[in-house]
């Protein structure tokens, strides 16, 4: 019998949304039971959090700890039990400053550190210039966070019924390929088949006339490649299949288009680092404010 893993539910536990919460716990427990795990909310909580500088305090008073974690505990028991949820005590880890980043870095520690197989984040489904002002916990941890990360945004319709399908949508690349081998892990645990999904590229109208491109070798060499993929994935008991998809839109528009209806999941591997996407909103981002499904994003 497989020993009993564990998925990270991340809350935030001084600015949570009881829809939101509700949604993304309904999933973490249903992922759960299908992995035969243990889903358990968890909040990195900063030291600038809870008491914050007012008319009255303008500087902000030294708080204990403890008592910061006892009223983010409090804040969370409460709202679950408004939203009628039932989840263990949230755990709280303490950052080491108060940036994102040390919340990040504070929360990857912690997941590693006691091996959860995933963590679960709501997005708030923010875009444009909104989104790369503001800044999100979502965006910071997309590229940092060393543990599988399920995105979920507020606007998907999330199906009630067991993960059957989760599709990869990959270029083949070798840093894709070692984020394929952890999808295959979670797999395994889910019990369900992975569709790998590669777009081919097309020319677009002003090239075509000077731009000769065989689909049908392209698509040979694609199947050839993806044969030792889908091997590794036999080994571990999953079913891995190709699905190639010639598309004149983007890339972002074709993922989600095939996607649709025909899977439970996306993924994709993330990028080493964030600098680069962050800046001009690279497909991951992309593909969690559009897609239907949740985005799972997996590290190399």
């Amino acid at each position: 019998m497989r020993k009993k893993g564990k998925i990270a539910l991340a809350v935030d536990a001084n600015n949570m949304n009881s829809s939101a919460l509700r949604k993304t716990s309904t999933l973490a427990q249903n992922i759960a039971r299908q992995m035969n795990s243990q889903a358990e909310p968890v909040y990195a909580l900063r030291p600038t959090e809870f008491y914050v500088p007012t008319e009255l305090a303008p500087v902000p008073v030294f708080v204990p700890m403890d008592e910061l974690k006892a009223e983010a505990v409090a804040k969370f028991k409460k709202l679950a039990k408004k939203t009628k949820l039932d989840m263990p005590t949230l755990k709280v880890v303490p950052c080491r400053g108060p940036s994102i980043t040390a919340e990040i870095e504070s929360l990857n520690r912690y997941l590693k550190r006691n091996k959860y197989q995933m963590v679960i984040v709501s997005s708030r489904g923010k875009k444009g210039f909104q989104r790369f002002f503001m800044g999100s916990f979502t965006d910071a941890a997309l590229h940092t966070l060393e543990v599988p990360m399920l995105i979920v945004n507020p606007k998907q319709q999330l199906s009630s019924s067991e993960i059957k399908n989760i599709m990869y949508a990959t270029d083949g690349s070798d840093e894709s390929f070692y984020a394929f081998l952890k999808l295959v892990v979670l797999a395994a645990r889910l019990k369900c088949s992975i569709t790998l999904l590669t777009i081919l590229p097309t020319p677009t109208r002003w090239a075509r006339p000077y731009v000769r491109f065989n689909s049908v070798r392209y698509t040979k060499m694609v199947l050839k490649k993806f044969s030792t993929w889908i091997l590794k994935a036999k080994k571990k008991g999953v079913i891995a299949y190709v699905e190639v998809v010639r598309s004149e839109e983007n890339v972002v528009q074709a993922i989600v288009g095939v996607a649709h209806k025909k899977t439970d999941i996306i993924a994709l591997s993330a990028r080493s680092t964030a600098a680069p996407l962050a800046t001009i909103m690279g497909v991951s981002h992309k593909l969690v404010y559009l897609a239907k499904e949740p985005v799972l994003i997996l590290k190399s």
